[in-house]
């Protein structure tokens, strides 16, 4: 087991990519026995910085031999495009979720919005798609929750077939650790056993009730969301987050079921850590700025 992680360069992504391994106890290798030129917390970095950079196994390798990441991550080798695709199936979504939720320990969100996308997950020509008349291939579903202060995902699931978002929510509401949160979602979540699943776990759902004939609708809960919710308007920023995620990472390149909900995990920690520190550097920001407006007085 390694106990210890000495950060000694300036880099905010290695930084908080130390600090994970450490708080996880990664060890620093899983073989007792044979080779060890690269160790776990290199094979994180590594993996983490290809989806960063948005970029193919290939053309990584190529690019990282060109930046001071080889010496930042204290690499004896640059591993070969075959070892960098090993690497990305010897980390399972168990150990990708811990370093996750390890990301997420000392946020305390008080409201979170619910929904869900389609995500292509091919590189197919849409113009020869059209001429040959070819069937169209599904979307990825993905789902997330979000906290609409910070925009950090909190859970995520990806599916390869559509399934209803009701499914996603209720595994997301056991998984909610936090209490007192009250939790924004579209008509799609309408469903009193949802309300009362968050109700028991000591939150709160609010999901507009679907239109129908009926002037009452069933479910004590239901019938609470009737009047709008003030903090309703929150709801969008989780189609704020679809948005960036779409344009920050693309579609999906990996071809296999597994290896896609992979990908889109390591999408999610890639994400949450941008914009931990880009909240980071504005707290600086507003801090600094704060002092320079009104200077101590002894």
């Amino acid at each position: 087991m390694q106990l210890q992680i000495q950060n000694q360069y300036d880099n905010e992504i290695h930084k908080l990519i130390l600090k994970v391994c450490h708080q996880v106890e990664l060890p620093l290798h899983f073989n007792h026995l044979g080779p060890k030129t690269f160790t776990n917390n290199q094979r994180v970095a590594l993996l983490l910085l290809r989806e960063r950079w948005n970029m193919s196994f290939q053309r990584f390798v190529t690019h990282l031999s060109e930046t001071k990441w080889v010496s930042w991550l204290g690499l004896r080798d640059i591993p070969g495009k075959s070892t960098l695709h090993d690497w990305a199936k010897l980390f399972g979504m168990d150990k990708i979720r811990t370093f996750f939720s390890q990301l997420l320990t000392k946020e305390k969100p008080s409201v979170m919005a619910l929904d869900g996308t389609g995500l292509d997950s091919y590189h197919r020509s849409r113009h020869y798609e059209w001429r040959v008349q070819a069937e169209r291939i599904p979307h990825v579903k993905l789902d997330i929750l979000i906290d609409t202060e910070t925009m950090l995902v909190h859970d995520f699931c990806t599916r390869i077939r559509p399934r209803h978002d009701v499914i996603f929510a209720n595994l997301s509401c056991r998984r909610l650790k936090h209490k007192n949160v009250l939790v924004l979602a579209d008509g799609a979540y309408d469903s009193e056993p949802l309300h009362r699943l968050l109700k028991e776990n000591g939150n709160e759902l609010y999901a507009p009730v679907r239109k129908s004939s009926k002037r009452f609708p069933k479910g004590r809960n239901r019938r609470r969301c009737l009047e709008k919710n003030p903090q309703y308007n929150q709801r969008s920023k989780v189609e704020s987050t679809f948005s960036v995620i779409k344009k920050r990472f693309g579609p999906l390149k990996t071809k296999l079921h597994f290896m896609k909900k992979r990908e889109m995990a390591t999408r999610m920690i890639v994400y949450n850590m941008e914009r931990m520190i880009k909240i980071a550097k504005v707290i600086i920001q507003i801090i600094k700025n704060l002092f320079r407006t009104q200077p101590f007085l002894p």
